[in-house]
């Protein structure tokens, strides 16, 4: 329950005297790519509702970003088909057909079909 509650990896009980807590804040590439997907699954979601896409609709996914973020997703497919109902995912560099948006300073395009 408390990993959950507070989106963290690891929760760590030891017995003793007093009660204390210890947070790592630690930024490592895998938790910043895993934040990097489950803000893009979001953004996706809206794109979905706006275009009235109900949850069982299946589509195929465009992502268009640069290489070092496409790079940092590429561990994170899995988690994004599953969460954005997408068939597949490719990743292409630009398009002139999307909707664009920024996480934290990157720059993001998606574009969908649904099938």
């Amino acid at each position: 329950l408390i990993a959950r509650q507070l989106n963290v990896k690891k929760v760590e009980i030891k017995k003793g005297e007093e009660e204390k807590v210890e947070l790592d804040l630690k930024m490592t590439p895998e938790l910043e790519a895993e934040g990097f997907a489950r803000e893009l699954a979001r953004k996706i979601q809206a794109e979905r509702k706006n275009a009235g896409l109900e949850k069982k609709d299946v589509i195929e996914l465009k992502v268009y970003c640069d290489k070092q973020t496409e790079k940092m997703l590429e561990e994170q497919i899995e988690f994004l088909i599953e969460r954005v109902n997408a068939k597949k995912i490719d990743f292409d560099v630009k398009n002139e057909e999307k909707r664009d948006f920024n996480i934290k300073e990157r720059k993001f395009g998606i574009s969908f079909l649904k099938i």
